[in-house]
């Protein structure tokens, strides 16, 4: 039963086992999930896979899995979660190098779901972006905010006649620029009334 479970079992997981050969090549060990089908050229005769040939994303993985498995049993390295284009789409995956007693095991897995974070990592960004936009509204408003608490004050400290004019100039002229800076801020929501 668990002969045939467990290959199985990693197909419906997005999950490829591939055994590193003596020879350099790559042997499929389980069979291979939906998103690798046809992504790679089987050599007929031997069902031997040439992976970073058919995934050039792989190169660096595989060249650094080699120290993970010159370390011998119980050695493991993770690699990933990195973005990969396999059959034209664009697919986030990690890779697994271990020692599985002398044999050498590279692992592929497809990540869905929660654990792809692209579109929350993409929502992030959009977020920053609009605070970004928001506070390069905002900081214009600082200036004409100040020429009103400064007018404000000369006319609290009870400033001569031709002083009062020039205050309340100011803060006319102030108020102006500050509603038309305002005006280009978005509109809070309006509130539900109880």
């Amino acid at each position: 039963m668990t002969d045939i479970l467990f290959p199985h079992l990693f197909r419906e997981l997005n999950m490829a086992v591939f055994e590193h050969l003596p020879n350099g090549a790559f042997k499929l060990a389980t069979p291979s999930p939906l998103w690798l089908d046809k992504a790679f050229a089987e050599t007929p005769k031997t069902g031997q896979y040439t992976l970073d040939e058919a995934f050039p994303f792989l190169e660096d993985v595989i060249r650094q899995a080699r120290g993970a498995w010159k370390a011998g049993a119980h050695a493991s390295v993770v690699f990933g979660p990195f973005a990969a284009t396999v059959n034209d789409d664009d697919l986030l995956i990690r890779a697994t190098a271990m020692t599985i007693e002398t044999r050498q095991v590279l692992i592929l897995e497809r990540l869905l779901g929660a654990a792809d974070t692209r579109p929350m990592l993409q929502k992030a960004r959009e977020h920053l972006l609009a605070n970004e936009d928001l506070v390069r509204k905002v900081e214009p408003l600082h200036a004409p905010a100040a020429a009103i608490e400064q007018a404000a004050t000369a006319l609290g400290n009870g400033a001569s006649g031709h002083e009062q004019q020039s205050a309340i100039s100011a803060v006319q002229s102030a108020s102006a620029k500050l509603q038309s800076l305002l005006s280009d801020l978005p509109k809070p929501p309006a509130r539900k009334r109880r």
